[in-house]
């Protein structure tokens, strides 16, 4: 029962700092719409012809941006903090649950070749490690983009509904784009290490043996095993290098592609008076570059 009342508590208070944490991610992210407001703003006062009702309202626009920064700072820091000391006491609570499993098997469980005691070691320090890495600074990342994305479309909208609209067509591109990026650059490395995993099993049983193998002169027999088992993975790299490079140069055109026509497209509205320049900035800052971010 006292295990139990612990847990609740133990949950009561790692939810409660989630939530606040989930608080300072979302004004994290509602901080570049609100930049995307102050430059728009900005953008139109050099339009102003009066010279003292110019640097007026420029004064103001820079403070505005000082006092974006400044809350920015803070939410931030706070965020990566908050979202921090909670992955790590997560982290440290589901070692020790795992590690009391471990010692409570029986017998014949660490007879298995899978449960080997570098493997259970291991097992223990990099399973939780995962759930660190979801539930820390990547959870915070992830709700900060969310929330960047929802109040930068809302603006946008608002503001220029036509040009909010295709900037909102233009999102999935612009995620997608990233998505991509992700798939190629770190995803190729995890599939790249995965395929080397034999040849590297085969150096270390060499190397962990190397008297036996110098005993009986099998030295350029573990050579050429080893270097027949780094062919598979190069020419696996080598045929999937083209397509891969060729795809990541388009995701990193996709996001120039966009503004190009966004602001293609928001030209020709402002030509036809439908709105102004303020209200062209702040939904191509809004929709679109809050995408990109």
């Amino acid at each position: 029962i006292g295990g139990l009342t612990a847990i609740r508590e133990y949950m009561f208070v790692f939810g409660g700092l989630v939530f606040l944490s989930k608080v300072y991610s979302t004004v994290t992210g509602a901080v570049y719409p609100a930049f995307g407001l102050v430059f728009g703003k900005a953008i139109n006062t050099f339009s102003l012809t009066d010279p003292h009702e110019r640097r007026t309202q420029g004064d103001r626009n820079a403070l505005y941006f000082f006092v974006i920064a400044v809350i920015s700072t803070l939410c931030i820091g706070v965020q990566n903090y908050m979202f921090g000391a909670t992955a790590a006491s997560l982290t440290s609570k589901l070692r020790s649950i795992g590690f009391r499993a471990i010692l409570r098997q029986d017998i014949e469980f660490f007879d298995k070749d899978e449960n080997s005691t570098g493997q259970l070691t291991s097992s223990l320090s990099d399973n939780p490690q995962k759930i660190h890495g979801l539930a820390g600074v990547t959870l915070g990342a992830i709700i900060q983009s969310a929330a960047t994305l929802i109040i930068g479309v809302i603006i946008g909208i608002s503001f220029a509904w036509q040009l909010g609209l295709v900037g909102l067509a233009c999102v999935p591109l612009v995620v997608s784009a990233g998505f991509v990026r992700l798939h190629v650059v770190v995803l190729k490395d995890q599939k790249n290490k995965k395929a080397h995993e034999e040849s590297a099993q085969l150096a270390c049983e060499a190397a962990g043996a190397i008297r036996t193998v110098a005993s009986l002169t099998r030295e350029e027999d573990c050579l050429r095993l080893y270097s027949e088992s780094l062919d598979g993975p190069l020419r696996e790299s080598n045929r999937t290098a083209f397509y891969s490079n060729l795809l990541y140069a388009l995701t990193q055109a996709m996001s120039f592609f966009v503004i190009a026509l966004v602001f293609w497209y928001g030209a020709r509205l402002v030509s036809f008076q439908k709105f102004g320049t303020f209200q062209f900035f702040v939904a191509l800052q809004t929709t679109v570059f809050g995408a990109i971010q």
